[in-house]
């Protein structure tokens, strides 16, 4: 484990001193269990409304 620690310290410092940002992001995936999958919908369509509007011309 201390051999680890070191490890990742000194990989993290690299990168830090390099102006690199360590970000943890969350992973989205296909699995849905207890109905958790329905708590957002990811999908590449316009956040605003601009389907509808153009519908209604």
């Amino acid at each position: 484990m201390r051999v680890r620690s070191t490890l990742s310290f000194a990989v993290h410092q690299y990168f830090q001193e390099r102006g690199f940002y360590y970000v943890n992001t969350p992973i989205i995936t296909g699995s849905d269990a207890e109905g958790a999958g329905e708590m957002f919908k990811v999908t590449a369509l316009p956040f605003d409304n601009t389907l509808e509007r153009k519908k209604e011309m």
